[in-house]
């Protein structure tokens, strides 16, 4: 709040008029109170015409980011002392209007070293670079020229005579004109180089050269020759001679010119080993003969491997081999699952550039198989034959061999490479899957695999009723129990009281078994009182069939010593008389087989057996035979 801005509205009225006073809307200010503000909010929102006695009307101002003002600074470079317009810099900021008049002073803004060539920094003003500059200061910068050293050197006959060299130290951009003469005797001048010489900033180009020659005809030359070798084998054609005309009293001496003999990289690919003399000598007697001798350098290569086309750095070898050397060798990193496709730069020959000595093995994983089969487990045991009634299953002991009953799934893809194995599809729903492997996802290794589905025909049965054909009860129920496609034969059996109907024969006693329940209904009639039942026929032993129950084609009968008169048996049915042989049955007790001597109705049945159990040999045999291929 600002208190010296607070106005106060005062109204003498009557004292019965309400308390209440008209508010004097234009003597509030709600536009531009405050330079470098701008009004927020008035409490009340809205300022009312009029305003209980007491009661305060509130202006809020806060400060107006958009009132602004501009600041700058100047920074002005002069050499020599003259001001140089072109580089003059003004740095400016935009402030909010509140803001101080002061702004920072950047210094990347200014350059205070080697702005101008062969000037150097004199001074600033102010001496002290300031860190914060007022609005319109002013900052100058002073170059001067610098100070160079040129030198004079003099060459005797071409030879430079150190000894008599010159620095001197002028001002950027003099010129020099004159230079001490040092002429011998015996010697003229006979040129001059860079004179007159402008003064650079480049010490190395203030160079004046003085040449003195022999000033005599007379003369004599002297020379040394310079021989270089390559693995010992001299090379002439590289042969230096270096010769030097001097006046006929000279000595016969010369200064070796050492710039000119290679001692570091005269051959690609090669190495200074030794001179001869070792040390090359600064001066040289006539016919003088220095040898240089090179060998073949040692120089790195490197072996990258790519594996599926993916370089595997730290698979990478480093090497070294001579120079011209051929590398026709490398570390085999196969892992055991790849093979080389191809390779890079290989045979490679060593060269002086090693980043040329790459050679590059490119890896590709090595292909192999999965092999699923598809088994069942029990073929031979559909080749046996369920035989109702006599106790036998028959055949030899199976040797549950696996027997294909689906094509084969060969995967042949690259090691590590991952694939799903699963069931067949076209599997018959007879079967049963009882193995498989324990996992399906199997992953491409180096060695073959092979896996195994296997499977079982499924457990069924045939349900075997002996009936009273004239109740429809339900004697007794064998059941035969096997599985799919097992051959069965389910026959009669002997029932107390009852005879066996032969001549109704139901047509499924001998057949296949099924994945659905077969049910085989054998009727019977009661026998007369005090006749013998009519006894089931036994089915031949040889049909290994399954069946339902212990042996009762046989009527084994327990025969008296004391029984002497023959049982004489009407069949009502037929009328015929069944007669029993009493000597056959009068055999110490023994078991025997009673014979029954049949009218014409069961004579004319018998073949119809026996056509059945021909049948069912034909089936077994083309069942095998079906199986086997």
């Amino acid at each position: 709040m600002v208190e010296n801005d607070t106005q106060t509205v005062s109204e003498n009225v009557q004292i019965l008029q309400p308390d209440t006073l008209d508010v004097r809307k234009g003597e509030i200010n709600t536009l531009n109170k405050y330079v470098g503000y701008k009004l927020k909010e008035t409490t009340p929102a809205i300022i009312p015409d009029k305003i209980a006695t007491g009661e305060t009307i509130k202006v809020y101002y806060v400060i107006d980011e958009n009132q602004r003002k501009d600041l700058s600074y100047t920074i002005e470079y002069y050499k020599d002392g003259i001001l140089q317009p072109e580089e003059t810099k003004e740095v400016s900021i935009n402030v909010q209007l509140l803001k101080p008049d002061t702004i920072p002073v950047d210094k990347a803004e200014m350059v205070l070293s080697g702005k101008y060539v062969g000037y150097r920094l004199e001074k600033t003003s102010p001496s002290e670079i300031p860190t914060i500059a007022n609005n319109g200061d002013v900052i100058r910068i002073y170059y001067v020229k610098d100070q160079f050293n040129y030198t004079v050197e003099y060459y005797y006959d071409g030879q430079i005579d150190n000894t008599k060299t010159d620095v001197f130290t002028a001002t950027y951009n003099d010129v020099i004109t004159e230079y001490a003469d040092k002429n011998i005797f015996g010697y003229r001048l006979e040129k001059t180089e860079k004179l007159p010489l402008k003064v650079t900033e480049k010490p190395e180009d203030n160079v004046i050269k003085v040449y003195y020659i022999v000033d005599d005809g007379n003369t004599k030359t002297l020379s040394y020759k310079v021989e270089y070798y390559m693995d010992g084998v001299l090379q002439e054609g590289d042969t230096q001679t270096e010769y030097k005309t001097v006046q006929i009293l000279q000595p016969d001496t010369l200064n070796v010119d050492k710039s000119k003999i290679n001692l570091v990289d005269k051959y690609v690919g090669y190495k200074l080993e030794k001179t001869e003399p070792n040390s090359i000598p600064d001066v040289a007697t006539t016919g003088d003969v220095y040898k240089v001798y090179y060998v073949k350098d040692t120089f790195g290569y490197i072996v990258e491997y790519y594996y599926e086309g993916q370089l595997k750095e730290e698979k990478t070898e480093s090497l070294s081999a001579l120079y011209d050397v051929m590398i026709d060798t490398y570390p085999n990193k196969d892992e055991g699952k790849y093979y080389v496709d191809y390779t890079e730069n290989f045979p490679m020959k060593i060269s002086e550039n090693t980043n040329n000595n790459v050679i590059k093995v490119h890896y590709e994983k090595r292909l192999s198989t999965i092999t699923v089969h598809y088994y069942c487990d029990n073929m031979n045991d559909s080749d046996k034959v369920t035989n109702a009634g006599n106790g036998t299953t028959g055949g030899s002991e199976s040797k549950n061999k696996k027997v294909s009953i689906s094509q084969d799934i060969v995967i042949e893809d690259k090691v590590d490479t991952v694939h799903k194995i699963s069931e067949a599809t076209d599997i018959s729903e007879k079967y049963i899957l009882v193995s498989k492997p324990e996992k399906e996802e199997i992953t491409m290794t180096v060695e073959s695999q092979e896996f195994e589905y296997i499977y079982r025909l499924k457990e069924t049965k045939v349900i075997v009723n002996f009936i009273n054909q004239l109740t429809g009860e339900i004697l007794a129920t064998d059941i035969i129990k096997g599985q799919v496609d097992d051959m069965y034969h389910a026959v009669p059996k002997d029932m107390p009281g009852f005879g066996f109907k032969h001549d109704e024969i139901p047509e499924n006693e001998i057949g296949k078994m099924t994945m659905e329940p077969i049910t085989v209904n054998f009727y019977y009639q009661p026998s007369p009182q005090g006749e013998p039942p009519v006894a089931a026929v036994t089915p031949a032993e040889k049909h290994n069939f399954k069946g339902q129950g212990p042996a009762t084609g046989d009527s084994i009968v327990i025969v008296s010593m004391a029984i002497v008169v023959a049982i004489i048996a009407i069949n009502i049915n037929q009328g015929k008389i069944l007669k029993v042989n009493t000597k056959d049955l009068l055999k110490g007790g023994k078991r025997v087989r009673k014979e029954r001597i049949v009218g014409k109705h069961h004579t004319a049945k018998r073949p119809t057996r026996v056509a059945r159990m021909e049948k069912t040999s034909r089936i077994e045999k083309s069942c095998k035979r079906q199986r086997k291929h």
